[in-house]
């Protein structure tokens, strides 16, 4: 229970931060290597951009590959308070 905890934590910080994420990162998140992370990245299954030579995935892109089936209600909620407030973001660029 405290590993998922932590692996929430550090996706809702990445969300929160808005920054893409290495792959690293990532696998912890999914509770993962690191090696299936770049295999799902190279056979497109999960969207990452090179940065330095090196993936990042947009939290965005890790968002949709989490089943949120198996989130709880207060994961899912954070998760729907996060695209909330992108779309919010987004609205508030477009009408400027």
């Amino acid at each position: 229970m405290a590993r998922r905890i932590r692996q929430i934590t550090t996706l809702v910080e990445a969300l929160e931060a808005n920054q893409p994420l290495p792959t690293g990162i990532v696998a912890r998140i999914l509770g993962m290597h690191p090696n299936t992370v770049r295999d799902w990245i190279e056979s497109g299954a999960l969207y990452a951009r090179r940065v330095r030579g090196k993936w990042r995935v947009p939290p965005e892109a890790l968002v949709q590959v989490i089943d949120e089936e198996t989130l709880t209600d207060d994961e899912a909620a954070a998760v729907a308070a996060w695209r909330e407030q992108c779309r919010h973001d987004f609205d508030e660029a477009v009408n400027r």
